[in-house]
């Protein structure tokens, strides 16, 4: 049986890390965590949304990222 292999991707639907899978939703939830911590400095995740800048709070970022399953 095949494991499953895990992408995240951020709110711009870009992965959080390049060219990186993932192989348990442990590690999928310490990259997600890690990534939110990168921007504990600025307070916010900046992104697009409909060609209107938008500031996501970083207690909400987790569940605007997209985890996809291979």
């Amino acid at each position: 049986m095949k494991k499953n292999e895990y992408r995240v991707l951020s709110p711009d639907g870009i992965d959080i890390e390049y060219n990186k899978v993932y192989t348990s939703q442990k590690a999928v939830l310490k990259a997600l965590k890690d990534f939110r911590d990168r921007y504990k400095v600025q307070g916010y995740y900046s992104t697009i949304v409909e060609g209107v800048r938008v500031q996501l709070p970083l207690s909400s970022i987790i569940e605007c990222c997209e985890i996809i399953i291979n």
